[in-house]
């Protein structure tokens, strides 16, 4: 779903994110903090 809540304003550019469907993938995004609903307050 593309939602207000399933998009985050990253240093280039907009990123998209389900959290309901995602799963984490070790040594892909190794570089990327990593994100949680509690740290920026969203839910859906």
């Amino acid at each position: 779903d593309i939602k207000p809540s399933n998009v985050i304003l990253a240093e280039d550019g907009l990123r998209l994110f389900d959290y309901g469907l995602g799963q984490p993938l070790e040594g892909v995004l190794k570089n990327l903090p990593r994100l949680s609903r509690n740290r920026f307050k969203a839910w859906t």
